[in-house]
């Protein structure tokens, strides 16, 4: 992925778009690769790498230039009928304007919140449809 500024003066400079170079100034361009092994066996899938999860405590959001990602295992399994099961372990994140990877933060708007950092992220968590008319319940 890549992102070009067509314009940034001065006065559009730190709204989340685009990177900050040292200068105060925004970054002519940014660009990453993410890579996702992807392995699936019945109906369990196994991804290893760059993701995008979209879960109740853990989103991303595709609005800005380039979206954000995390970087680690995740695997979904839907082996027993009506139930769905997902876990996972991330371990850093690449923000909407930063090319690399760093400690997953809290985020505040665009702001991310440095005082609040982690090594990890870990989530496990169910759905079960009850019913034809696809009510569930998620845990």
């Amino acid at each position: 992925m890549a992102g070009l500024k067509l314009d940034s003066s001065p006065d559009r400079v730190n709204t989340g778009l685009l990177p900050i170079n040292s200068d105060g100034r925004a970054a002519d361009d940014y660009s990453r690769l993410g890579i996702t092994l992807k392995a699936k066996v019945s109906k369990t899938e196994l991804k290893v790498g760059e993701l995008q999860p979209n879960l109740p405590v853990l989103t991303f959001s595709d609005i800005r230039l380039l979206p954000p990602s995390y970087q680690g295992v995740s695997v979904s399994s839907s082996e027993i009928s009506g139930i769905n099961m997902q876990a996972g372990h991330l371990t850093t994140t690449s923000l909407r304007n930063e090319a690399g990877d760093e400690k997953m933060v809290a985020m505040l708007g665009h702001v991310p919140q440095r005082q609040a950092d982690s090594d990890a992220f870990d989530y496990l968590g169910g759905e079960y449809s009850f019913n034809r008319k696809q009510t569930s319940i998620n845990l």
